[in-house]
């Protein structure tokens, strides 16, 4: 049996969703777990408080915890793994820092540091093949801050602040599950928004956007609601080298109800609107792509610490397929292989069944 019926491109029917497809493991970890990187079939990484920096080499039958010396109260939200021995962990807060390890965790080496205590890391984001990389943080002086890698994360510079956009006071992203940050057709940089900001008369989200034949980023408004504990927490590019991308999100603190934690862009950022049928249920941290088994067959799931949602239309409608709550998920690209990382050390894998 297949998990779902797959639809169509532009339909809204969905089929009736499958009994819940995660299949929990067992980490030994009590950990807020916010970053997750699945590498291939066996190996995935995932990062979180405590120091805590989780690898699997068996594909989930035994997790280790291999974070750096002296790091327990660090708070490491991302993770980007490019295979069973290099990984790279992002600390946000005092210290906001970037390690590095290539012997898989045997020992870790601090390749960037802020100096400023007001900075405040969001995620960060690599290309196809983990050489370029892109780390965004909130906006300083009024500016959003960039950092760019080119060495495959060995060394990091700063993106000049004058081609940065003009942040509104008020904007900020969240470092909730790593991936408010994206790469489109795997050159062109976008950033999920959030935080308290008026366009006109109505606080809504924004994204920021490399645009093509202009330099630096450029802001666009979505119709996803803005404030303090709401915004744009993951955006997804739906198909390479296509210009759908969707974004979800909504209000971490639960008093945004359903409405407002979707968005969807045919034009590479530019303009945005709603879906047309049901969005997923409840705020969503996260969004990620994964391909039926045995066939080309996207579909999208939605996760969140009340549950995950499918969509098998490119995120128009949402069905309910679990309430088991996650912060983050990682999916191999163009795969059926990938895990959800959660609260008290939580990771489940994605049972790819036919």
């Amino acid at each position: 049996m297949f998990l779902f019926a797959p639809v169509a491109f532009g339909q809204a029917k969905i089929s009736n969703p499958a009994p819940d497809r995660w299949i929990m493991q067992e980490t030994g970890s009590q950990a807020s777990l916010r970053g997750i990187c699945a590498v291939d079939e066996k190996v995935c990484w995932a990062s979180g408080s405590g120091g805590t920096v989780l690898r699997t080499t068996d594909g989930g039958e035994s997790w280790r915890n291999v974070g750096p010396k002296d790091s327990d109260k660090m708070d490491f939200r991302d993770v980007h793994a490019g295979n069973a021995d290099s990984a790279i962990i992002m600390s946000a807060g005092d210290p906001d820092r970037l390690y590095r390890t290539s012997d898989g965790g045997g020992t870790w080496k601090v390749v960037y540091e802020h100096p400023d205590t007001v900075a405040f890391f969001d995620g960060f984001v690599f290309d196809k093949a983990g050489e370029r990389g892109f780390l965004m943080g909130d906006p300083l002086n009024g500016r959003l801050f960039v950092l760019f890698t080119k060495d495959s994360g060995h060394s990091w510079v700063q993106f000049p602040p004058e081609e940065m956009p003009e942040i509104p006071a008020g904007i900020a992203g969240f470092a909730a599950s790593g991936t408010n940050l994206c790469l489109l057709d795997n050159r062109q940089l976008m950033i999920g928004l959030g935080g308290k900001s008026t366009v006109g008369e109505k606080e809504t989200a924004m994204v920021a956007f490399a645009q093509m034949g202009k330099g630096g980023l450029h802001l666009a408004a979505t119709p996803m609601a803005s404030n303090e504990s709401s915004g744009i927490f993951s955006v997804v590019q739906v198909l390479a080298d296509n210009n759908r991308i969707v974004a979800v999100g909504g209000d971490y603190t639960g008093n945004g109800g359903q409405g407002n934690n979707i968005a969807i862009s045919e034009d590479s950022g530019l303009t945005w609107r709603l879906p047309k049928g049901e969005p997923p249920a409840g705020f969503r941290s996260v969004v990620v792509v994964a391909k039926m088994p045995g066939n080309n067959v996207v579909f999208l799931l939605a996760v969140g610490p009340s549950g995950t949602d499918w969509s098998g239309d490119l995120g128009e409608s949402w069905k309910t397929l679990s309430t088991t709550g996650f912060h983050t998920a990682s999916f191999v690209p163009g795969t059926e292989f990938g895990w959800a990382a959660g609260s008290e050390g939580r990771i489940g894998k994605w049972r790819a069944e036919k």
